[in-house]
């Protein structure tokens, strides 16, 4: 299925059907996007590496951008992704989007501090909010995905899971162990 991003690209993902349902291949790396499946292979997060613009893609052919676009702070202060990625060369905006459950994505991002550490966001879809949790946070913070445990991220070289009420990862029992 091949979807349009933007004005001017397209992507196309291999598609198959599996108990009568149309689902996703595992997508191959597409140079210039960060990809994630959802569990039940009906959709995929898309991020355009260039843009860092996030996008939602279906099954059913539909694609939806659900890029943060105004970042709002706890004392009002407001600034569109544009104007903050224009005057802060560099700036990380959002990277390593992955699915919590079909419900929810979560990616990391320089919001809301400015500075070298990514702390992490959770993308609500539907209807579609986005949240930040500062207590996930690094320089060199990478996120895995799920498993059992929950939501698996490494930070200097060692696996972390969080599973609690801030982050709903739907099926899962609660586990701290960071």
């Amino acid at each position: 299925m091949t979807y349009g991003i933007e004005e001017e690209k397209e992507l196309s993902f291999e598609m198959e059907k599996s108990d009568g349902n149309l689902i996703f291949k595992t997508p191959n790396a597409v140079e210039g996007y960060e990809v994630d499946l959802s569990p039940s292979k009906t959709q995929l997060v898309i991020l355009d590496e260039d843009t860092q613009e996030l996008y939602l893609a279906k099954n059913s052919g539909e694609i939806a951008n659900i890029t943060y676009r105004v970042y709002k702070s706890s004392k009002g202060y407001t600034e569109s992704k544009e104007s903050i990625l224009n005057r802060t060369p560099g700036f990380i905006w959002a990277e390593q989007p992955r699915f919590l459950d079909e419900d929810t994505v979560v990616y990391m991002s320089q919001l809301p501090w400015f500075d070298e550490r990514r702390f992490l966001y959770i993308v609500e879809i539907n209807p579609l909010s986005h949240r930040n949790f500062q207590s996930v946070f690094g320089t060199d913070l990478v996120l895995k995905g799920l498993d059992e445990k929950g939501l698996v991220y490494e930070k200097a070289g060692k696996s972390f899971y969080r599973n609690d009420p801030c982050i709903p990862v739907h099926g899962y029992p609660r586990i701290r162990s960071d």
